[in-house]
Parts: structure tokens; C-alpha cells; sequence
């Protein structure tokens, strides 16, 4: 038996990927609604079609184009050859724990994991505590503050911080707009002409930007639901497997540091941790083997970005604004970093010029 705590998509997906291999699974969800509350922008890019096929009710719009937007103004406009995904999260957990039941899976609700002790799962349920014999395999699914990862003396030391308001207005609709600040960034995600989803990720103060954000630019919208939540820092160094207990998802920090994306990587890292249990190879070997150098990647070039200074945020922008470096941005998705930056290394050697004067200077 496996027991899996969470049923966010890394949790979820695992338990469809077990089931189908013919392990008995029991997933054990904190909230009485899959997918309830929302605290994801639902951005996807392309990449998750290798993975699954998405229903296309879960689809709510297609980006085209995405706009990148400096302190000063100047805008980096790429086209997309494959169109970024904005998903109704709701309902795509709730596909995800659909194909896992329709599998074998078992799902509990209102579960909230408080403790594993004397190898008993150790659960809340409406204020009522109740002890579940461990089974065999325990993989944590239950979020940037696991307790899963706290059993094992593990878990994520750093985090982000994401705040977003759902707001009517006036949006174009096949368009994302980013604005860059110093240590973060603002977005807004259009659903539709009429609604989007503005926010905010910095490592504080997320809400007070957003509201910043919202008088400045969007003063006469109307806010229809205020959304946030924390966002784990990627730590290469961080532990995820320990005697048969596996952590998956943000339990694991297997977030995008550039942008706190985790829905790819979390559904390739379940690929990973079924593979390591069927046939008994490392876990974290096969998880790093396949997204290490990417999540890695995406940490460095958090840790540049966040050294840069609202001049030398501009100065990035200016240069990545030619035709050349737009086409590789384009055509190379968020999800495929490492060749994106060799591409755009090889085409414009300033990059070069560029990272050794930040590192000079904005130390």
C-alpha cells in the first residue's frame, strides 16, 4: 500500500501513475474540495501536452503572446510558436484525482496530515484526531510546509511569496503582460476579455504590491476573489527520500525559481517517483537526472535577476529585444531553460558583457 498526502496534480498524478501499475493507493486530502482554494496562477506552457492530454473544459484561454515590461517601459514582446495553457485549476485537480480514482485509487477528505508517530499517520479531521496505520509508502504531496518532510527531518527553508486578485476589466485576450522589479515581478493572465488574473511574486510584501498594482494600473476594477500563498525556494541540497518516504511536488521545492511554475516538473517528477518504486531504483537520482539541471538552472538565473538593480533590469530588456533573441524565446518554452540560454548565449555574446558587469556591480 502507498499512502500519498495531498491531492494537489504532484499527488494526484502519482496516485493515477501507481494505480495504473497496479499498486494499491490512498490519497489523504487536507481540504473537502479537490482543488479548493485556489492558489496558482495556472499558467502552463506547451510542455504539458508530452505529458498528458488535457479535456479541453480545463483549458479556459491560449496565450499568443507574452509581454515583458521593464521599470522604465521598455517592453520585450515575444511571440510563442506553441501557446501557453491557462488552466481552470479547479477542475484540472479535479481531472487528476478522476483518472486516479477511475485507476483504483482511494481519496479521503478533510485529512489534514499533523504528525507521523509510531509509524501511524496521525490526521485532523473537523478538530477530531485520527491514527492510520503507515503503510508500506508514504510520499508527501502536502505542500511547501510538509509535514511529510518535517518527519524526515527535511523540508523547504525559503519561500516566495504569490498574491493574485481575480478582477473584471478591460484585457486583450491572447496577451500575458509581465512587469519586472527588483527580486520579483507582476503578471496579469487574461481568462477572457473580461476577467484576469493579476499578481505578484517577491519574496515580501507580495500583498501590498498587489494592491499597489491594482490602484495604479487597475483602480475602477472589480475584484471578484483574492487568492496567494507561499511558493518554496528550489534547494538542490534538500532531502526527498528517506526509507521508503518520498517527497513530490512543492514538498520538494520542484518549483521554477524564475517564474513559480511547478505544474510540469511536478508531473515529471511523479513519472520519476513511480518508475523508482516499481523498480526499485533511486529516487532522487531519477527525479534529479531528469529536472535537475533545469530547476538548477532556473535558481541561477533567479539569483542573477534578483541581483539586478531597476537600470540594469532595463538594460536586460533592451538587449533581449532584437529579432534573434525574440525568435528563441518563442520557440524554446520555460520548461526547456537550458537549451533557451544556450541559444541565446551563442547568438548574443553580450549576455556575457551583461552578467560579468551585474556581478560587478550589483554585489
Amino acid at each position: 500500500m502507498i499512502s500519498i498526502i495531498g491531492g494537489g496534480p504532484a499527488g494526484a498524478y502519482s496516485a493515477y501513475l501507481l494505480s495504473k501499475e497496479g499498486f494499491d493507493v490512498d490519497i489523504y486530502e487536507e481540504h473537502d474540495t479537490i482543488g479548493q482554494p485556489v492558489q496558482c496562477t495556472g499558467i502552463v506552457t506547451s510542455a504539458i501536452k508530452d505529458i498528458l492530454h488535457i479535456k479541453p473544459d480545463i483549458i479556459v484561454n491560449k496565450i499568443k503572446t507574452l509581454k515583458i515590461i521593464s521599470p522604465e517601459q521598455k517592453r520585450l514582446e515575444i511571440k510563442l510558436k506553441q501557446p501557453d495553457l491557462i488552466l481552470n485549476r479547479t477542475k484540472f485537480d479535479q481531472y487528476l484525482i478522476e483518472k486516479a480514482i477511475e485507476t483504483g485509487a482511494g481519496v479521503f477528505h478533510n485529512h489534514r496530515l499533523t504528525g507521523i508517530e509510531n509509524k501511524k499517520l496521525k490526521f485532523s479531521i473537523n478538530g477530531e484526531t485520527k491514527y492510520v496505520t503507515q503503510n508500506k509508502y508514504i510520499v508527501g504531496a502536502d505542500g511547501p510546509l510538509s509535514v511529510v518532510g518535517k518527519s524526515m527531518g527535511s523540508g523547504i527553508k525559503n519561500f516566495f511569496i504569490g498574491s493574485q486578485a481575480i478582477i473584471e476589466g478591460n484585457f486583450e485576450k491572447d496577451i500575458v503582460e509581465t512587469f519586472l522589479f527588483k527580486q520579483g515581478f507582476g503578471w496579469v493572465v487574461p481568462e477572457n476579455e473580461k476577467i484576469a488574473r493579476v499578481g505578484i511574486f517577491s519574496y515580501k510584501e507580495s500583498g501590498t504590491k498587489l494592491d499597489h498594482l491594482l490602484k495604479t494600473s487597475y483602480n475602477n476594477a472589480k475584484i471578484i476573489e483574492r487568492q496567494g500563498g507561499l511558493i518554496p525556494v528550489y534547494d538542490p541540497s534538500l532531502k526527498t527520500y528517506q526509507t521508503n518516504t518520498y517527497l513530490i511536488g512543492d514538498a520538494a521545492g520542484m518549483i521554477k525559481a524564475t517564474t513559480g511554475g511547478g505544474i510540469v516538473p511536478s508531473l515529471q517528477a511523479a513519472e520519476q517517483l513511480t518508475k523508482s518504486i516499481k523498480t526499485k531504483q533511486n529516487y532522487e537520482t531519477l527525479w534529479k537526472h531528469k529536472l535537475g539541471k533545469s530547476l538548477n538552472l532556473h535558481l541561477w538565473t533567479r539569483k542573477i535577476l534578483d541581483r539586478l538593480n531597476n537600470n540594469s533590469l532595463n538594460k536586460l530588456v533592451s538587449l533581449s529585444n532584437q529579432d534573434k533573441i525574440q525568435d528563441i524565446l518563442g520557440t524554446h518554452n520555460r520548461d526547456q531553460i537550458l537549451q533557451m540560454s544556450l541559444k541565446m548565449l551563442s547568438k548574443e555574446p553580450r549576455y556575457f558583457l551583461f552578467l560579468k558587469d551585474i556581478l560587478i556591480n550589483n554585489s
